[in-house]
């Protein structure tokens, strides 16, 4: 009962001190007005349904409260730690709870959007891994939060199919969530279809009611090769190199240690899986690097404490 008592106090404190500090910086659920986050958002139609709007109108709603105080950014901050605090609720390790409050500093340098998505791969991976209370309350919540980004909905989505034994105990109901990770993928099908034919020409498919059958059965070869081009040409690891963007670039590299040192210490299939999203991110747009940066770092953390545990260990028995 102490540890949690100071746990709390101690979350307590932060909250305090990050609520001062971001008082100084003018952070919002929208970084600019220019982004295209924001231009989903507040162009919504709620009258029309096609096979995107689905997705943006539970995009929409995942972000609501933050929509409601759209003019008053210190409330926003509040709805952030508020966002935040299921990461404090789960019943994992103690030290992980440390480790998670330093995604709320990251929130003064990175959108709310790069946080929430952070936080929404961070909780499927410790609800695997550590998670002792099995509540599927902070499974769904991880995934809402993970559809505000498509990339990281594909990392959340099959990184939930290869571990849903892990989630799941009762083999009868294996065959329930096989079913409902299809539900996923056909929710994730519109804005996939729609990025294809957007990266083939901007101009002529930039509108989700181009989504059609005929539209994508006139795809040819050279569309594809055009397809492969833009996606490249847009990717994280081109464009950081192209702009000399050395944040991104750090990043990046930053990642590439912490993932190699993991992967070939631990060999884990968790591991394997984390560094094909992260090779596989690299040659895309969006968020899916940035997704996985924090879960990275707390794998990373984790594993030098285990180690120089035992390290300390040893030393003192021998």
């Amino acid at each position: 009962m102490l540890t949690i008592k100071r746990i709390y106090l101690w979350l307590c404190f932060h909250i305090a001190i990050f609520l001062g500090l971001s008082s100084l910086y003018s952070r919002s659920i929208f970084t600019e007005k220019t982004d295209g986050f924001f231009s989903q958002m507040v162009n919504l139609d709620f009258n029309t349904f096609d096979i995107l709007s689905s997705n943006h109108i539970i995009r929409y709603i995942v972000i609501s409260p933050f929509l409601l105080f759209l003019d008053y950014i210190q409330i926003q901050h509040l709805i952030l730690v508020i966002y935040l605090i299921p990461l404090f609720l789960m019943q994992i390790p103690i030290r992980f709870k440390y480790l998670n409050i330093f995604l709320l500093y990251l929130s003064i340098f990175f959108s709310y959007r790069t946080i929430l998505v952070m936080e929404a791969i961070l909780i499927l991976i410790l609800y695997i891994n550590f998670e002792t209370s099995r509540r599927k309350k902070y499974l769904i919540f991880s995934l809402l939060l993970s559809l505000l980004s498509s990339g990281t909905f594909v990392i959340w989505l099959l990184t939930f199919y290869f571990f849903r034994k892990n989630i799941i105990s009762n083999q009868k109901f294996l065959k329930y969530l096989n079913i409902f990770s299809l539900l996923l993928f056909i929710l994730l099908l519109g804005p996939i279809l729609h990025k294809i034919l957007f990266f083939i020409n901007p101009e002529l498919f930039g509108d989700a009611k181009s989504v059609t059958i005929q539209n994508l059965f006139n795809i040819k070869f050279k569309d594809i090769l055009i397809l492969f081009e833009n996606i490249f040409e847009r990717s994280m690891i081109y464009e950081a190199v192209r702009n000399n963007d050395i944040i991104r670039l750090t990043i990046s590299f930053i990642m590439f240690i912490f993932i190699s040192t993991l992967l070939f210490s631990q060999k884990n299939k968790l591991m394997l899986l984390i560094s094909l999203f992260y090779f596989f991110g690299l040659f895309l747009e969006g968020l899916v690097i940035y997704s996985l940066f924090f879960v990275t770092f707390v794998l990373f953390s984790d594993y030098l404490y285990r180690n120089l545990k035992v390290y300390f260990v040893k030393k003192n028995i021998y």
